[in-house]
């Protein structure tokens, strides 16, 4: 079968996703290039950032049409999460494909269990604050939060099911399309963990240009005091920045 005839019977996205995606990045058109409206045949099409498409989280694959039985490939998306809090910092709009449920981006001092009780109290006005024993965590990660928030940087959008995930990247994929090389997109950056290694070692896996088929860049974390996202995303940002340059010569 092939991708075009699974994603025809596949359940459609909803209605209003190409909408959100066109609001998203007109966000982030290049003032200069207003007046083009996003046409996919427009050779001048801007964006004022850099942009990248995070996935995160597992999948669900339902075993029949109507599911009662289902496969669930489980994970928490703390990798895609942490990597879109970074892409974030670097100064990406990010689109945050996630798994309903999984990390999110400014919650890595939280844990996902972690009950509302352990972090917030009452005062004795009645009103709702974050423990004082919580603050020095959660003070930062909400002032970046806040900051992406205003900047209109980030669109998440869940999904559940691999039916939801790749019907979605389709509609991403269309959307991103006129903006050329300055999508991450492009890029094609898959992240792999290396064994029992995940926070010390990771590969990221890229198509290749010109036909030169899949390669392979290990990266190490070269102190306990960083993230291994932290190399992950300079590595990607600079993948796609020579990527960028690339297209630009030809």
């Amino acid at each position: 079968m092939s991708l075009e005839a699974f994603l025809a019977d596949c359940p459609p996205c909803p209605p209003s996703l190409p909408a959100s995606l066109a609001a998203f990045l007109a966000k982030h058109r290049s003032p200069a290039d207003a007046a083009d409206h996003g046409d996919p045949g427009s050779a001048s099409n801007r964006l004022s950032r850099p942009l990248a498409v995070v996935t995160s989280g597992g999948t669900t694959v339902p075993l029949e049409r109507r599911c009662v039985r289902f496969i669930d490939n489980f994970s928490e998306g703390r990798r895609g999460a942490l990597s879109a809090e970074r892409l974030l910092a670097a100064g990406y709009a990010v689109v945050f494909l996630t798994r309903a449920g999984s990390a999110q981006p400014f919650s890595s001092g939280m844990e996902p269990a972690e009950a509302l009780p352990g972090l917030l109290e009452l005062a004795a006005d009645g009103s709702v604050q974050v423990r004082p024993s919580r603050q020095p965590d959660l003070g930062p990660l909400l002032a970046k939060s806040e900051a992406a928030r205003r900047a209109g940087a980030l669109l998440t959008l869940p999904f559940t099911t691999l039916f939801d995930y790749l019907t979605y990247l389709k509609a991403i994929a269309d959307a991103v399309a006129p903006y050329g090389p300055q999508a991450m997109y492009d890029v094609h950056a898959v992240v792999a963990n290396v064994l029992d290694t995940r926070k010390d070692t990771v590969v990221v896996v890229t198509k290749g240009q010109d036909g030169a088929g899949p390669k392979a860049h290990r990266i190490d974390r070269a102190t306990q005091e960083e993230h291994i996202e932290d190399q992950l995303v300079a590595t990607i940002a600079q993948m796609h920045r020579d990527f960028a340059d690339q297209m630009q010569d030809r």
